[in-house]
């Protein structure tokens, strides 16, 4: 949309996304763009490539959740057993680190890109993979467009949140919630086409600046 995102230093050869926050150098960017490095550096080693993404894989993953991960999502984060179960919460091995992965749907239900989060012992980073996904989705569409009515969630209120991990904490407590994936600045007008009726709207994000200039943003939205 003719914004500048992608920032090169050129005094040492690397770069930085602004748009997806992929940062690295020229080999990284070269395989991120589909080109081999041993098109730019003859010889180099290749290291083994990421598996594509696909539903089989978003099933991989799942299967092979550890213990100590699920044992991390039940009690640390307050996830019930079904919801971890439900939305396919697995542990995936990406970009040479291990991540909890987070499938996203479209709003046809399709699986478009997994949401990554860090292994809570290593760190808190958070990734999309594939890099940059398709863009800010809604965490739930399904809910935010109520058109399922039978959803036992139906007459609860909406909660629009920030993050994927408390939209799963909130639907273990038996509430109806949606976050949008990329943080609390991505929430999109154009998503309030989509929007089916609610009886209410809470917007409840982080308590910091972000978070609050975020709701307020969303709260202009909908108003």
């Amino acid at each position: 949309e003719g914004e500048g995102h992608l920032y090169f230093n050129k005094g040492v050869g690397t770069y930085n996304c602004f748009k997806c926050h992929s940062t690295g150098n020229v080999i990284t960017l070269a395989k991120h763009l589909g080109d081999k490095a041993s098109s730019i550096y003859p010889g180099l080693p290749q290291r083994p490539t990421d598996p594509p993404f696909s539903p089989d894989l978003v099933e991989q993953c799942h299967k092979q959740l550890p213990n100590h991960i699920k044992e991390y999502l039940l009690q640390n984060r307050g996830l019930s057993e079904r919801k971890i179960e439900d939305n396919k919460i697995g542990w995936g091995k990406f970009y040479r680190k291990n991540w909890i992965t987070i499938p996203i749907k479209d709003i046809s239900g399709n699986f478009i890109y997994f949401k990554l989060r860090q292994d809570p012992t290593k760190g808190n980073a958070k990734m999309t993979y594939p890099k940059g996904g398709t863009g800010a989705q809604i965490y739930g569409w399904e809910m935010w467009t109520n058109k399922n009515p039978e959803h036992p969630n139906n007459e609860r209120p909406l909660i629009i949140c920030e993050g994927e991990l408390d939209r799963l904490l909130l639907m273990s407590k038996g509430e109806k919630a949606v976050t949008s994936t990329h943080g609390a600045g991505t929430f999109k007008e154009a998503w309030l086409d989509s929007m089916g009726k609610h009886k209410e709207i809470f917007v409840c994000f982080d308590n910091d600046a972000p978070g609050r200039a975020g709701a307020d943003r969303v709260l202009l939205m909908l108003h």
